[in-house]
Order: C-alpha cells, then sequence, then structure tokens
C-alpha cells in the first residue's frame, strides 16, 4: 500500500535522503519555516538513496545545465528572503544498507 510521506532538507548544495526504491516525489515546500520533500512511497519496499541538490537563486550552476537533474520544485524561507531550486539526481542513487539503519 502507498502512502504519503515528508523527508526534511537540510540547507546544504547536496544531500542524500533516504527513501524505498520506486518513490513518487510529489512536490517540495515548507512547513513552519522547515523545507520538505512530500513523495508517495510503497513503506515495505527497500531504501535507496536518493540524492538531492538545492540551488540558491542567483548560485552559479555548471554550464551547460546537467541533463541528469531534474527540476522537483522552490521553497522560499525567511519570509522569502531566501528563494531555493531543488533538482533530483537522476544518476545516482545509493542502496542502503538495511544493517546499518
Amino acid at each position: 500500500m502507498e502512502k504519503i510521506y515528508k523527508y526534511p532538507l537540510a540547507l546544504e548544495d547536496k544531500q542524500t535522503i533516504e527513501m524505498p526504491i520506486g518513490s513518487q516525489i510529489l512536490c517540495v515546500q515548507t512547513q513552519f519555516n522547515q523545507p520538505y520533500i512530500w513523495a508517495m512511497v510503497n513503506p515495505n519496499l527497500p531504501p535507496i538513496g536518493v540524492k538531492i541538490e538545492i540551488y540558491g537563486t542567483g548560485e552559479s550552476i555548471t554550464n551547460p545545465f546537467p541533463s541528469y537533474l531534474k527540476y522537483i520544485g522552490t521553497f522560499q524561507i525567511n519570509n522569502g528572503h531566501e528563494v531555493y531550486h531543488v533538482f533530483l539526481n537522476e544518476l545516482v542513487s545509493v542502496p542502503i544498507n538495511p544493517n546499518n539503519s
């Protein structure tokens, strides 16, 4: 059975989020000034590490723009003074060892 889960984002350029394999990212938003990714997941499936990249408005991005980065959303914090754009790195997913969880 699928469920919708939320995953907190750190304000870091690159990070790995653990999600069940086959998860579908729905959106990126803030809740109480904390950014999250919401995803439809099957919690019974094994986890993988999903690579996320975040760029602030005005930050340099590799030119040409990497085709393996898929835009998944934008969020604002600090009353709109900071705006960030979130991308899924479709090239990389990392198996998670369930014994190390």
